[in-house]
């Protein structure tokens, strides 16, 4: 798999664990899920985590959400958590989500059960 193709994979993936997720996603659990796709499913995601304050952490990530979110794959909306103690952000599928997914339609069929399996956990 080349690079190119990689970063449609991560596109895709992103994508697909935010429109498969049962309630919006936050920053935390979409890092959390591309670490356990990559690293205890066997995803070829090529991100190189660190440990952070609050899990597996890396860069990468966040700029793919990034760059899915101005492609109108996916979108955030920021809020104010309920305690007050704070903001984050949530996630979920942008107007033009079905463009990934036709583009990236043969690796997310390849990743299919490791997406379903990694979203499930979280719930």
């Amino acid at each position: 798999m080349n690079d190119q193709e990689q970063w449609w994979l991560r596109l895709g993936l992103l994508c697909e664990l935010v429109a498969q997720a049962p309630s919006n996603l936050g920053r935390t659990a979409i890092m959390k899920l591309a670490y356990l796709l990559q690293t205890v499913k066997g995803v070829p995601l090529g991100y190189d985590f660190r440990l952070y304050t609050y899990g597996p952490f890396e860069s990468d990530v966040l700029n793919d959400l990034g760059t899915a979110e101005s492609l109108g794959f996916i979108k955030s909306e920021m809020v104010v958590f309920s305690s007050g103690s704070g903001y984050g952000y949530e996630f979920a599928p942008g107007d033009k989500a079905d463009a990934v997914k036709s583009r990236c339609g043969n690796w997310l069929t390849t990743y299919k059960a490791q997406v379903q399996m990694g979203v499930g956990r979280v719930w």
